[in-house]
């Protein structure tokens, strides 16, 4: 095989992948929680604290009014382990809203505060990539 024909077809397996990676568009869904920064659970958070997340989910339902789900309600809800070994739930919710390549989180009863931007993408195995604004990767697999 000639090596333009190799690349040409290295290329179009690549465009095909892209292409499938963005037809996954505007994240919804359930998910759970896989890693933060490529490691997996247990993770130390914030960073210093001695603090652990154990576990993770994440709900993201769109609206009744925009079935595409640019605009929605979220559910986020971590187990976290503190230092003194004791160990509890911790649950966030309210609305999200798709702007670009980011969402938008704004917990309910913090209407005043500026919302929470989290950019995402789309992973090679499906998997949903939530950057935060300090450059941490939270990893999360789809569940449904």
């Amino acid at each position: 095989m000639r090596k333009g024909r190799v690349l040409g077809t290295v290329a179009l397996a690549a465009l095909c992948a892209a292409l499938t990676h963005a037809q996954e568009g505007v994240p919804r869904g359930s998910f759970q929680w896989g890693s933060l920064n490529d490691r997996p659970p247990p993770a130390e958070f914030p960073p210093g604290s001695g603090a652990q997340l154990l576990d993770g989910t994440l709900e993201l339902r769109p609206a009744a009014d925009a079935p595409d789900g640019l605009n929605g309600r979220f559910q986020l809800v971590f187990t976290l382990r503190v230092p003194d070994g004791t160990t509890s739930p911790t649950a966030v919710e309210g609305r999200h809203t798709a702007s670009g390549d980011s969402l938008l989180f704004a917990p309910d009863g913090a209407e005043a505060a500026p919302p929470v931007r989290f950019r995402y993408r789309w992973l090679r195995d499906r998997s949903l990539a939530l950057t935060d604004t300090n450059g941490q990767v939270w990893a999360y697999t789809r569940q449904d």
